[in-house]
């Protein structure tokens, strides 16, 4: 098995948001991948894993390459993964102002 980066987040919305962002999930996606142009996102709306009400960013660790091959990511570092979370609370669900260049 080969290792590599994570490549991938899926990013759970706070429960109090999750009718904000089904409306707009593919935007929210893009607009992240955008600010980190390394990574691709998938937006779930689930409830959240955790009582508490802010973003959650839980990385792929693992997937199967066009080749068969199975890679196991590295761990990314927490500091990663909570810039990631606290950007998700920058977007804003109701305006295009995201689409500016």
């Amino acid at each position: 098995m080969k290792q590599q980066d994570v490549k991938q987040y899926i990013i759970v919305p706070p429960a109090s948001r999750l009718g904000e962002f089904s409306q707009c999930r593919h935007r929210f996606a893009d607009w992240l991948a955008r600010r980190y142009p390394r990574f691709t996102f998938e937006v779930a709306m689930m409830a959240p894993i955790q009582e508490e009400d802010h973003f959650i960013a839980i990385p792929i660790m693992n997937f199967v390459s066009p080749d068969g091959d199975s890679f196991m990511c590295k761990e990314p570092d927490r500091w990663l993964v909570n810039e990631i979370a606290a950007t998700c609370a920058e977007f804003e669900p109701g305006t295009l102002a995201q689409f500016a260049a």
